[in-house]
């Protein structure tokens, strides 16, 4: 009975540690379950996220606000700083002079390095100069450290520009507000680009406006629509590996457009729209079932 206590409490510290992104230690080697447990436990408390503060919305909106400028202002300045040492190091290969070593070691580290940082994104600096925007874009995603993927044309699977694996969108800001008489969690996240290419590409996603958003009210109020926001994520990614053809297949039975000129991701984008509108009035409609039947079964068993 102990043993089955322990196990359980050790899943419930994996559970935990997977919903947060995180790579467990590999426990399987230790005998004791009480020191496995101990384990998990340890890496838990150094590892779990900090208590959200409680805030209302204006509050949030605040914060978020001062994260998103601080990470603007950081692109800014490693590009600034780049420039400069680019700048030096052309000027001292040309016997003009000015650069130290230190300067020029940090040049030619960054050369060496390639194109992609320790993340295998490509470096800002790296980014052309004529798809340099003047001010940088913050676009923010009412979810916790949300990542894309690429995006389907047609027939075929396309990864983010510039080779980038994903595009990750990094927790700004997480905060509990009262709604209902209950305590909730929300969190928005924030992607900066200076790129053109890449700013283009990311509005041209099914998910923009959706549940990726340019303006940080519309990310808020997406973040209060959370469930819809979810639900239609997890349809989308189950019929956006559907061929062409399966895809205006469905949408024709289920009565949606098919025009020759919308893509995948259209046809995609609306079957999980209905699918999502769907599960949820299903999902409203079996808790009514469930609070009538329990305010009638309350109503019989009470005492007169």
């Amino acid at each position: 009975m102990s043993d089955n206590l322990t196990k359980g409490r050790i899943q419930k510290y994996l559970n935990k540690i997977a919903a947060e992104h995180l790579t467990a230690p590999d426990v399987s080697s230790i005998a004791s379950l009480d020191e496995q447990e101990a384990v998990l436990k340890a890496f838990w408390n150094d590892n779990k996220p900090a208590v959200l503060p409680k805030q209302s919305v204006k509050e949030a909106k605040v914060s978020i606000k001062a994260v998103a400028d601080d990470r603007v202002a950081a692109l800014e300045k490693d590009l600034a700083e780049m420039k400069a040492l680019m700048a030096q190091a052309i000027a001292a290969n040309k016997g003009g002079g000015g650069i130290t070593t230190d300067d020029l070691l940090k040049v030619l580290q960054k050369a060496a390095s390639g194109q992609q940082d320790e993340y295998k994104l490509m470096r800002p600096e790296y980014i052309p100069v004529d798809d340099m925007m003047e001010k940088a874009e913050t676009f923010f995603v009412a979810n916790g450290n949300h990542r894309v993927w690429g995006k389907r044309i047609g027939d075929h699977w396309t990864p983010p520009p510039f080779n980038y694996p994903n595009l990750h969108f990094q927790l700004a800001w997480g905060w509990v507000t009262k709604e209902g008489g209950q305590n909730k969690q929300k969190r928005v996240s924030t992607y900066v680009t200076k790129s053109k290419t890449i700013s283009d590409w990311i509005k041209s996603l099914p998910e923009f406006k959706r549940i990726i958003h340019l303006d940080l009210d519309e990310a808020m109020e997406a973040s209060d629509n959370l469930t819809f926001a979810g639900v239609h994520a997890k349809h989308y990614g189950s019929l956006i590996g559907k061929s062409y053809n399966e895809l205006t297949t469905m949408a024709a039975e289920y009565g949606i457009g098919v025009r020759p000129n919308y893509g995948s991701d259209h046809y995609a984008s609306k079957l999980a729209e209905k699918f999502a509108n769907d599960e949820i009035a299903s999902q409203r409609a079996n808790f009514e079932r469930q609070m009538r039947a329990s305010i009638t079964l309350n109503a019989v068993t009470s005492p007169a």
